[in-house]
């Protein structure tokens, strides 16, 4: 189901900004495909994907007949069923996919498809897609969301409002600081990068002995911090 929930503790608010309809319009790949068509493409693009102020291009379910070339039914299906739940939200009562989840499925499908005009179009949406998020107006968008995010960031530890080590439970020390449980380095979702729920607060001993056990996701620090806790000498 769409998460219309996820932004609720992120200092990151995100809001919907219409697609310049001046985007970059991708080669059209087989010339034989009536050009109706690719205005179809066109048409949903400009009003049905849309910039999140987070820097995210989002495809409504709604364009999904035009851009998988499919029944409404079979779209829906496709949203459903074919997309992975995490890569879905409710914004405004809207459902939407992560571009990224739209364009790998579509190119997918279009390496598959043995119909040559379907293929086209096919890669006339996925390119479509792409070439929105990497307009002009994409690339103004996270450079905002880039300047912001760099004077977020020093406050998460505050914003958390944990004064001890999450790990041991000891005192804070000096260098005391937030430590993301989804390293930024390898989970880029903007939005919780500046959310102080989705991170701990540790002391410098603890913080380097986290990165020099490769913990790479939440659910690995959770573990970390059980045998941690099981074995408090091997932080020493």
């Amino acid at each position: 189901m769409p998460n219309d929930d996820k932004a609720q503790s992120s200092n990151l608010p995100v809001t919907l900004k219409s697609v310049d309809k001046n985007y970059k319009k991708p080669e059209k790949r087989n010339d034989l495909v009536s050009g109706e068509k690719y205005e179809k493409v066109d048409e949903n693009v400009s009003e049905l994907v849309k910039l999140g102020t987070n820097g995210v291009t989002y495809v409504s379910e709604d364009a999904f007949p035009a851009l998988f070339q499919a029944t409404k039914p079979k779209a829906g299906y496709i949203f459903e069923n074919q997309i992975d739940d995490k890569y879905k939200r409710n914004i405004d009562g809207t459902d939407y996919a992560h571009s990224s989840a739209v364009v790998g499925l579509l190119d997918k499908k279009s390496q598959e498809v043995r119909d040559a005009e379907k293929q086209a179009m096919l890669q006339y949406s996925r390119d479509s897609l792409i070439n929105v998020s990497d307009s002009d107006q994409a690339q103004n968008i996270r450079r905002q969301v880039d300047s912001f995010t760099n004077k977020t960031l020093p406050k998460l530890r505050n914003q958390r409002g944990i004064e001890h080590d999450e790990v041991t439970g000891e005192p804070p020390e000096k260098g005391f600081a937030f430590h993301h449980s989804n390293p930024k380095e390898l989970h880029t979702d903007p939005e919780d990068v500046v959310d102080p729920s989705k991170g701990i607060n540790v002391n410098p001993k603890n913080h380097s002995d986290i990165h020099r056990n490769n913990v790479n996701d939440e659910n690995q620090l959770e573990e970390y911090i059980k045998q941690r806790n099981s074995n408090p000498e091997n932080g020493a």
